[in-house]
């Protein structure tokens, strides 16, 4: 009944029994609750602000407005809705951790895949970073994948970590990774690794969350609280002692330098 593209070139359909949007060569269908998913449709509009108007011959006129999300899923290439990390790279390519199919690549279209067909450890990814050299980082159950030019090489506990259970990565400001896992914090740099435990004076050996600060402190958050790390030193502020217990999931610093936690 009604054919309309619009500016941002998806094509709308109108027919007997509801309406559909046409991207990229796939049809969606308007799902059910909205008010055109079934009954007949007349005309479409796009107003100057990129609303999209609807008429129907029985349910009124309706309004869509571009959300402030937009959401990938199945129909967009993801194997699944569970995402355990996102990272983009320099080149703007967004990179997804998935909990069983590897690394999805997004350059702003299309998904693809990258998975131990392509070489990675495992297809479960728990972390993903860059390090200095432009290369991706992804960490799994069974130790970090360094890819370079679509090539991986594998750093596990043969090499040194304390664990092949990569929960975090970070790169530091002299080039150096800090990788927390569940039996430890690693340090690995010059080819070289370092670990810090509980033996060390970490409050877990369980490491979450790593982030350096402006002033310098290496924040390392842990199953039982947060520490310290500067110099090879590991302290913990005394303004934190009386939350001892607290399990860090995340860590950010503002402009202003304040630590969230």
């Amino acid at each position: 009944r009604a054919v309309f593209t619009e500016r941002a070139g998806t094509i709308w359909v109108g027919t007997e029994a509801g309406a559909a949007r046409i991207i990229g060569g796939k049809v969606f269908p308007i799902a059910s609750p909205d008010p055109v998913s079934h009954g007949s449709i007349l005309s479409f509009l796009e107003d100057r602000e990129g609303n999209m108007w609807v008429g129907t011959d029985a349910g009124g006129v309706t309004v869509f407005r571009d959300r402030r999300f937009r959401n990938f899923g199945r129909d967009e290439g993801l194997p699944d809705d569970l995402i355990r990390c996102v990272y983009e790279d320099a080149q703007g390519i967004l990179w997804a951790g998935t909990n069983g199919h590897g690394l999805r690549r997004f350059d702003g279209q299309t998904f693809s895949s990258f998975t131990t067909a392509n070489g990675l450890s495992s297809d479960v990814i728990l972390s993903i970073a860059g390090d200095s050299h432009g290369d991706l980082l992804a960490g799994t159950p069974d130790g970090l994948n360094i890819i370079h030019q679509g090539r991986v090489r594998w750093l596990t506990s043969s090499d040194g970590l304390p664990d092949d259970f990569i929960r975090s990565i970070y790169t530091d400001t002299d080039g150096s990774l800090w990788m927390g896992t569940r039996r430890g914090l690693a340090h690995y740099i010059g080819g070289r690794v370092t670990n810090y435990t509980a033996a060390d004076g970490l409050p877990s050996d369980l490491v979450g969350a790593i982030l350096r600060s402006k002033n310098g402190c290496l924040w390392v958050g842990t199953l039982k609280g947060l520490i310290c790390v500067r110099d090879g030193r590991v302290t913990r502020p005394a303004s934190l002692e009386g939350r001892r217990e607290d399990a860090i999931t995340s860590l950010f610093e503002d402009a202003r330098g304040v630590l969230w936690i």
